[in-house]
């Protein structure tokens, strides 16, 4: 009896240790976490918190205090969870289900040695983002390129730190950013990208002009089959309009919907280091891809009859555009909000 009694408690310790610790890419101390914390694990519950949207603040710390508690509460709300403040079980695993823990690292490795303008390289995203910690880069979103805006930004930096002022960023520069700690917490890859899940927001209030803009070039992934693919922004104000980016993505596409199709498919968009959940059809329309873009046609596809040509993307063997919804977002002909568009946004964002 005595024995049966001791496999059962070590079971028991066992399974309390692993649910503990066994998460993709952390290991946790802990079972759960609360305000009054102070642990190194809550800096990466904090991680995965502001990849969310939902912590603002600068630096990322070991204290688990109100903002987090806030910011977990919210988390729990908007994923149904049980609503309680505290970093358990429950939430801890549907951070690891959303991926917010993968990549977690502490530094990264520069491939040069310098970096100027009129460079185009990976690691200048990782630049700005540095600069944007200092307050000196101020621009909306990050990009690959180091043009004027960046180089006018390092100025303010080195200025700011009394480097010499050359608009370069070299070893000195980069020196001072480990020191600061501003290129901790950064991953050359985006956590985003590795998230199954995309980001419950609001269309209107969180999405439109604010992480999704006209002319962007955005990745995108069918969340049933993971196939992924690259779209633009060529329009739209009650929602996204968005075009195939070239020939192969619309092939990807016509294969996801297995022909062309207004059914609706629960997606995940990438962009600017934010994973966010919405719905596509897979019908092009309104459009004609041998017409001058913006002029007035006759026949457009779709059945959309003679109107203003929306084919925006030339060269992709694609007529005209497709709907991208975002939670609350409306179609353009009725104004109304398509109750499949937002069943598949839910889907995305794993509430569904």
């Amino acid at each position: 009896m005595r024995r049966r009694v001791l496999i059962i408690s070590i079971a028991i310790i066992f399974l309390f240790l692993s649910t503990a610790t066994a998460y993709a890419d952390h290991n946790f101390s802990f079972s759960i976490y609360r305000k009054g914390t102070t642990h190194k694990d809550v800096k990466v519950i904090q991680d995965a918190l502001k990849s969310e949207g939902l912590l603002n603040i600068s630096e990322t710390t070991y204290y688990y205090g109100n903002l987090t508690k806030g910011a977990v509460t919210n988390f729990q709300k908007r994923y149904g969870l049980l609503v309680d403040g505290i970093a358990g079980n429950e939430t801890i695993t549907k951070m690891r289900d959303l991926a917010l823990f993968e990549n977690h690292v502490s530094d990264i490795t520069f491939s040069r040695s310098i970096y100027k303008k009129g460079i185009t390289h990976s690691d200048v995203s990782l630049i700005q983002k540095a600069l944007k910690k200092a307050g000196t880069f101020n621009f909306y979103k990050t990009t690959n390129y180091y043009g004027y805006i960046t180089e006018n930004a390092v100025e303010s930096f080195q200025r700011k730190y009394g480097l010499m002022v050359d608009g370069i960023v070299g070893k000195n520069t980069i020196k001072k950013m480990r020191s600061l700690g501003l290129l901790e917490n950064m991953n050359t890859t985006s956590r985003s990208s590795s998230r199954r899940y995309g980001e419950y927001l609001d269309w209107w209030e969180e999405v439109r002009y604010k992480i999704v803009n006209v002319n962007d070039i955005v990745k995108v992934k069918d969340l049933v089959t993971g196939i992924f693919f690259n779209i633009k922004v060529t329009g739209g104000t009650n929602h996204a309009d968005v075009e195939p980016l070239t020939l192969s993505d619309a092939k990807k596409i016509k294969k996801i919907w297995n022909g062309y199709s207004w059914a609706r498919r629960a997606v995940v968009v990438y962009t600017n280091e934010r994973a966010i959940a919405a719905s596509m059809n897979g019908m092009p329309h309104a459009g004609l891809e041998d017409e001058p873009a913006r002029k007035w046609v006759s026949d457009r596809s779709g059945g959309f009859g003679d109107g203003i040509n929306y084919d925006t993307v030339k060269g992709n063997g694609f007529n005209g555009h497709l709907c991208m919804h975002f939670k609350n977002s409306r179609t353009h002909g009725t104004n109304r909000v398509d109750e499949s568009h937002q069943a598949a946004v839910k889907r995305a964002a794993g509430l569904r």
